[in-house]
């Protein structure tokens, strides 16, 4: 998904989702692929890490 989508749907400012998706690829949990002008993140390891859970956690806990 790309930044615009993920923020659509958490329901949060765009600027939040980037900065945090930032944070989670440091930590190795996203991968990053940048096409033309959009970014897209996906799960690193989707077989480890529950995605829709995942994305509860950040829209709970990385509010601004």
């Amino acid at each position: 998904m790309d930044v615009t989508e993920i923020s659509e749907e958490l329901k949060m400012p765009f600027r939040t989702v980037s900065r945090h998706l930032e944070k989670l690829r440091s930590a190795d949990l996203v991968e990053f692929r940048s096409q033309g002008l959009r970014n897209y993140y996906s799960v690193s390891a989707p077989d480890q890490i529950i995605t829709k859970d995942l994305l509860k956690f950040i829209q709970k806990y990385y509010k601004d």
